[in-house]
Parts: C-alpha cells; sequence; structure tokens
C-alpha cells in the first residue's frame, strides 16, 4: 500500500511539473498570427525623390525573410537577409544565413518594430 500511495504523489507532482509550463508567446504574438500563418510587414521610406519599400516576411514554417531601406546622405541604402526565426514572449529573433541577429518586437496585432545594427524601424500589415 505504501508502494501504492509513493507512486500516486510522484505521478500527482510529475503532473503538476507539467502543467505549470509557461507559454513561449504572448497574446500580442498569438493575435499578430506569427507562426500560424505567412505574414508580411511593410513600411514605406521615402528619401529626396525616391521612395522604396522596407519588408519583413515571417513564414509559418519559422524561416523569414528581410529588406531594410534607410536615408543616408540623400541615398537609399539597403539591407537583405533571409534566415530562421524563433519566438520568446512578445520578441522575435531572426538568425540570418551569416548568423546576422535582426530582432524584432511585436507591438500589436498589426504593427512590429525591427532593429537592426543602426536600422530600427516600425512595420505594419
Amino acid at each position: 500500500m505504501k508502494k501504492f500511495i509513493i507512486i500516486l504523489l510522484m505521478c500527482l507532482v510529475l503532473c503538476g511539473c507539467g502543467c505549470s509550463k509557461k507559454k513561449t508567446t504572448t497574446k500580442k504574438v498569438e493575435e499578430s498570427a506569427i507562426g500560424n500563418e505567412d505574414v508580411s510587414y511593410t513600411l514605406k521610406i521615402t528619401c529626396g525623390d525616391k521612395s522604396k519599400e522596407s519588408n519583413v516576411v515571417l513564414n509559418k514554417d519559422k524561416t523569414a525573410t528581410y529588406e531594410l531601406y534607410e536615408c543616408n546622405n540623400d541615398t537609399l541604402e539597403l539591407t537583405t537577409g533571409s534566415g530562421a526565426y524563433k519566438v520568446s514572449g512578445s520578441k522575435v529573433t531572426i538568425t540570418g544565413s551569416y548568423s546576422e541577429i535582426v530582432n524584432i518586437n511585436v507591438k500589436d496585432s498589426k504593427t512590429i518594430e525591427v532593429s537592426y545594427n543602426n536600422i530600427k524601424q516600425t512595420l505594419s500589415k
């Protein structure tokens, strides 16, 4: 009988440990559909008389592509890459094919803030 009670208590403890795991995403990420469907965010960048769109695409298979334009002395400069992404809380991290890191903060279901080197942009669906 003692063995049965000990085994039962161990099962309850293990079950309790498994049920208390924290989710790795926040409501902001879940509402944005990141990881559940292919999503794309854009921002129009104007530099002098030219304009281009920065964009970030996060696919449901956890792959990502990005094209980030910035204006530097009336010249549009492009940073582009692709890689895999991971979600942690309201943060998304893209690790590019050359080990570059692009950090994304999910603001709400339609808006993200992208940070890469000196580039910081807010993109929308």
